[in-house]
């Protein structure tokens, strides 16, 4: 095996699990999206108090939205409050959907996807990273390069 093969395979087996980290982190952390309102702009705006939840800023994950700040006193009064500031977000569609639009459900159905793809994308990573190693230090290029590009692939 030639020199820069055997870098590249020491490349990868230090990054690899380096990956692994920051996609486990990204798929515990609550800041994939953050809303920022403008309170003052929206009083001027608007003559009666906004109090609800989608007038404060706020920022969302895959599992919880949080409303940090001072300003929750809205959320006294909410039911399934986690943590003082924070709302489990709820993938599951309603029972009764007369009252929702199809643009709600799809959104429903969307998010849920989006969780699934990730978890299917981190899972054939590992497996990817996995079966790579091991085709790697068995020396059979073939399957190593079509593991490296598994592993390309749940990347994107």
């Amino acid at each position: 095996m030639s020199s820069c093969a055997t870098a590249l395979i020491v490349i990868a087996t230090i990054l690899g699990p380096i990956t692994l980290v920051f996609l486990a982190v990204s798929f515990g952390t609550d800041y994939w999206l953050e809303f920022d309102v403008n309170r003052s702009l929206l009083a001027t705006a608007d003559k009666e108090p906004a109090n609800n939840l989608w007038t404060h800023t706020r920022y969302r994950g895959l599992f919880r939205e949080c409303y940090p700040g001072n300003d929750t006193a809205f959320l006294d009064t909410e039911p399934g409050v986690v943590d003082g500031f924070c709302f489990n977000v709820n993938y599951e569609l309603p029972e009764s959907r007369a009252q929702f639009s199809d643009d709600f459900l799809v959104r429903i159905h969307l998010l849920r996807l989006f969780l699934a793809f990730y978890i299917v994308a981190l899972v054939f990573f590992v497996s990817a990273f996995v079966f790579g190693l091991i085709l790697c230090c068995w020396r059979i290029s073939r399957w190593a390069y079509v593991a490296g590009l598994c592993a390309y692939i749940a990347g994107q």
